[in-house]
Parts: structure tokens; C-alpha cells; sequence
């Protein structure tokens, strides 16, 4: 908060500062998709540093800071779901609710966000009028100065510059894919292994990653997420409304389940600058914490499996 009422104090808006009286609607609301705007384009801005928006204050000409108590604050998930569904790729950002001087107040932090560009994925079409396209499919914004502009040639230029000009790490890091058995009689009577990766860093520098896994389906082979047969396991032993079980590596790991495929992600946690960090000449081992259960139905079966690494400025598929 100290940070905040530093800015709230003594910053004018520029290309990592803003200010709004008003809370970004996320209702049915003429101005719902601003937010789409207004953060991808904080994110797009080529400093690294961190960007914010602060929600409930506005300064006035002259200096003198005018307040609007935020009564109902929207929660992050909703924020996050919104710009997931409309935005690629992912943005990192917080939105949280505080108070300045008796104000109830929120503010958007945006960061860690260098993947730019950061680019509508979709139209998006006025919540009010439904045949009126406020941003089109692969459209960018820019925050230049305190101004948001649609970003032009030189923009993409300028960031794909930066990019490129960074160091690529690829040879730094060796990934190992295996299977391995569990050493719990729960889970070896089921006849179930668990698929990871050790992934090692080879450099003289520490390293941060997220990653990302694609398995992809097939007849011989069942995937299950861990968690879920802990509650099924858990559910037959204490019925049907049992507590469910709480694993402290799933708030680490996320399944998605698409119609070929199980996307499993490492996730960031809040106070972790990436979902992964390797410290030099180290390596992280069983990277989704053994969440990943395969089930066999015979002899054969190949598990075909792509693997994403990103670090700060580089990708690398397996």
C-alpha cells in the first residue's frame, strides 16, 4: 500500500500511471470492453516496470485530487476471466481493494508482461449494440504518454526489436521427460504411474520460467489429475459428502481438458515473479509436483506430449 499512496500522492498520469473516478463496469455496459484497451495497452508499453491503474480517484487540474468510494468491487476472477476470453497472450495483473485516507479505493497492477504484443484474439462487440464492433480481431493498443493509441508498424517493430535483441537461453536449460511408479500402495494397486519433468538449469544464472504441457489423448493411455481421484478415493471411504481433499500441489497445477488434448499448466503464484524458478546450476524436479496420473490399458502406448518453456523473452517447444 505504501506504493500506492505514493502514487496517489505525488504521480500525474503517464504511461504507467492512470487514473479512473469510476470502476470498469463488467455488466452488460456500453463501456464494458475499455478495460480490453486500457490494460493491453499498459501491458504493450515497452518498459518493464511496473504499470497501474488506481480506480476511485481522478486529479483535477491544478493538482487537487477528487475521490469516488468504490462501494461493490469487482473481483479479480471476474476481471481475469474477461480479459482471458478477449486478450492473447495472458496478461499479468492484481486488482485489489484498499483504503487511502478513508477512501475505499481499488488499483490494477500490470506486470510481468513481456510477451508482448498483447493483441485482441477476437471482435469484440458492444455489449449495448450488438451488431457495432468496438475492437476487431488483431488489434493492439499502446499507452503513449497518458494518451492509449492503436498501435501502428513502428510499434510492433520497436517491440519485436526488443525482443529479438535479448539473450536467447535456450541451450541453458535440459529437460527430462519420464514415468515413474508411486511408492504409495494406494496408488501402485491401481496400477497408476505419474508423468513430469525434471527440468535443469545449466547456467551460471538464475532462471524464471511457466510452463506449459499438451498431452495428447489417445485409447491406450488415460490421463487423470491427481486431485480427482483423491476425492473419488475419498468419497467412497466417507460418502458422498465428504470434504474435499485439499492438495497443496494442485494450487500449483492446472488442468484443462480440450476434445484431443489435456493442457496442464505450472501456475505463478501471487508472490512468485514466475511459475518457476531454477537457481544457477540447479534444476527443478517432478515440475508438475506428480499431479499427472497415467493409467496403462496394456503393453503399448506411447504418451505424445508437447512441452511450452517461456522465460522473460524466449519459447521453446518439445
Amino acid at each position: 500500500m505504501d506504493k500506492i499512496a505514493e502514487i496517489i500522492k505525488y504521480y500525474s498520469e503517464s504511461h504507467n500511471v492512470d487514473f479512473k473516478l469510476i470502476q470498469y463496469p463488467i455488466e452488460k455496459h456500453e463501456k464494458k470492453n475499455e478495460i480490453l484497451k486500457d490494460i493491453s495497452a499498459m501491458a504493450n508499453h515497452l518498459s518493464d516496470e511496473d504499470k497501474y491503474i488506481i480506480i476511485g480517484v481522478k486529479r483535477k487540474k491544478g493538482g487537487e485530487l477528487k475521490f469516488q468510494n468504490v462501494i461493490n468491487p469487482i473481483d479479480q476472477a471476474s476481471y481475469q476471466q474477461f480479459l482471458d476470453s478477449n486478450i492473447e497472450p495472458q496478461l499479468n495483473f492484481e486488482y485489489i481493494t484498499t483504503t487511502f485516507e478513508e477512501h475505499q479505493i481499488a488499483y490494477f497492477k500490470i506486470f510481468d508482461n513481456n510477451q508482448r504484443p498483447y493483441l485482441l484474439k477476437n471482435n469484440v462487440r458492444n455489449p449495448i449494440e450488438p451488431d457495432k464492433i468496438d475492437f476487431k480481431k488483431g488489434d493492439g493498443f499502446i499507452r503513449v504518454g497518458t494518451s492509449t493509441d492503436k498501435m501502428t508498424r513502428d510499434d510492433f517493430e520497436r517491440i519485436y526489436e526488443k525482443r529479438f535483441k535479448q539473450k536467447d537461453r535456450k541451450s541453458d536449460i535440459r529437460i527430462t521427460p519420464f514415468i515413474s511408479e508411486f511408492s504409495d500402495e494406494e496408488f501402485s494397486e491401481l496400477g497408476l504411474s505419474f508423468f513430469d519433468f525434471n527440468i535443469k538449469n545449466s547456467s551460471n544464472q538464475s532462471i524464471d520460467l511457466d510452463v506449459e504441457l499438451k498431452i495428447f489423448k489417445c485409447e491406450e493411455i488415460v490421463f487423470v489429475p491427481k486431485y480427482e481421484l483423491e476425492n473419488e478415493l475419498a468419497k467412497e471411504s466417507r460418502g458422498m459428502f465428504s470434504t474435499p481433499v485439499i492438495n497443496s500441489a494442485f494450487s500449483h497445477v492446472h488442468f484443462e481438458n480440450f476434445g484431443d488434448y489435456i493442457k496442464v499448466s505450472r501456475i505463478k503464484l501471487r508472490t512468485e515473479k514466475a511459475a518457476v524458478h531454477i537457481a544457477q546450476n540447479d534444476s527443478e524436479e517432478e515440475v508438475f509436483a506428480r499431479e499427472i496420473l497415467v493409467h496403462k490399458k496394456g503393453e503399448l502406448g506411447i504418451i505424445k506430449a508437447e512441452i511450452v518453456i517461456r522465460s522473460h523473452c524466449w519459447c521453446v517447444n518439445n
